[in-house]
């Protein structure tokens, strides 16, 4: 058996994540697990479907288990997004995680990711952060004092990023666990047009909520499409960011500054401005026009925002996962899941009322979490949708 981890959104799953997968078969997979972040994205946004509907169009497109990455993870920055899915996939366990990159060569994505851990203890970058610089803006400076400019580029590229706080959470969590770095194909992570069969997530989704579905069959796998569309018709899918834009404005602005604060990155007086804004603010864009500063980008800006909808504490990053949720798996997914059982370090089930049951903090707030998704989607659904909705499972 060769297990090999990738850790996604897949929001939505397109051919840019099916040509991973067969890439993975290709180096030898055996066996692939995917750890997926659920109704929220680390964009600080909801997602374009469910996740129920994601991990099955993982699961029909080559995948062989899904498991769940915790609200309080999976919309956090890119360090602990990153940290939570190695640790996820350390208790299957897994042989090889495999990710996606713009840079060419592992060994220099290796030597920016060993820049990257001298930056953040080198004095210069604590002297950008006091003086009001973003944390991105500060590292990236910090690195390209210390490693020149191309580790500088390196890590200025999304994919590169995020494929180097893999890299470090490997080295914290799990160092016996090998990396795959697979080049990007086709359109960048952000890219506002496609590249041949290759269109990015971000483009996919604009497209959808433009009322575009029939388009993205171009960019997505046969089956994947098909399960798209069948989430849209029944009006599950989240085709516009209006009802999240409104539930959050009536979040804050029934909110005091006391309460807050008690939430994930909200310090340093931002509890005040967030709490203006949102009174002056008619929209989701409006609000963070008003609320982002150069030290709270837009992008951070969105994940303290939604932390405040959610209701995720300050200390919620504090301790890993807390047990093994699947969303959908086969009968090789069923024999990674005998594996993490027999090690029981954590607990591993389907079935969200038994993770209820033994009080987690984290099964709380997806739940929580959820029962406000189900009210963004086009229809909106009951809540409890948690306890209602069984894992996607292929015998």
């Amino acid at each position: 058996m060769k297990a090999v981890g990738i850790i996604a959104e897949y929001n939505p799953f397109h051919n840019g994540h099916a040509y991973q997968l067969r890439e993975a078969r290709h180096m030898g997979a055996t066996h692939l697990a995917v750890v997926m972040s659920g109704n929220f994205t680390q964009r600080g946004e909801p997602a374009i479907c469910d996740k129920w509907t994601r991990a099955r169009m993982a699961l029909e497109c080559g995948a062989d288990l899904v498991i769940e990455i915790p609200v309080p993870f999976a919309c956090a920055p890119a360090r602990d997004f990153a940290a939570a899915g190695v640790f996820l996939l350390s208790q299957l366990p897994i042989d090889t995680l495999c990710f996606g990159c713009e840079c060419q060569s592992l060994s220099h994505l290796c030597a920016a990711a060993r820049a990257v851990e001298q930056a953040e203890r080198h004095p210069m970058m604590k002297r950008l952060l006091d003086d009001g610089v973003s944390y991105i803006h500060a590292r990236e400076q910090a690195v390209w004092e210390i490693a020149g400019e191309t580790a500088a580029e390196i890590i200025r590229q999304p994919n590169n990023a995020l494929g180097i706080e893999y890299l470090r959470a490997i080295g914290r969590l799990c160092p016996q666990m090998a990396a795959w770095a697979i080049p990007r194909s086709g359109a960048g992570h952000h890219d506002e047009r496609p590249n041949g069969a290759f269109a990015s997530a971000s483009y996919l989704r604009s497209q959808l909520q433009q009322g575009n579905l029939p388009q993205l069959s171009e960019w997505m796998p046969k089956q994947a499409f098909e399960i798209l569309s069948q989430a849209v018709a029944q009006g599950r899918a989240v085709t516009s960011l209006e009802s999240f834009s409104r539930l959050l404005l009536a979040s804050l602005r029934t909110a005091t500054p006391e309460q807050l604060r008690q939430f994930r990155d909200v310090k340093e007086g931002v509890e005040f401005r967030i709490l203006r804004a949102s009174k002056e603010a008619a929209s989701l864009d409006d609000l963070l026009k008003r609320t982002a500063t150069k030290r709270y980008s837009r992008a951070r800006m969105r994940r303290c925002l939604l932390a405040c909808l959610l209701k995720i504490p300050q200390a919620e990053l504090a301790s890993p996962p807390q047990y093994l949720r699947i969303l959908a798996c086969n009968p090789k997914g069923r024999e990674l899941l005998q594996r993490a059982r027999k090690r029981d370090t954590v607990p591993v089930t389907p079935k969200f009322a038994q993770l209820s049951h033994m009080g987690f903090s984290q099964a709380k707030l997806e739940a929580q979490a959820t029962d406000l998704y189900a009210l963004m989607t086009e229809k909106a659904a009951p809540g409890n949708w948690e306890f209602t909705q069984n894992p996607w499972i292929l015998l």
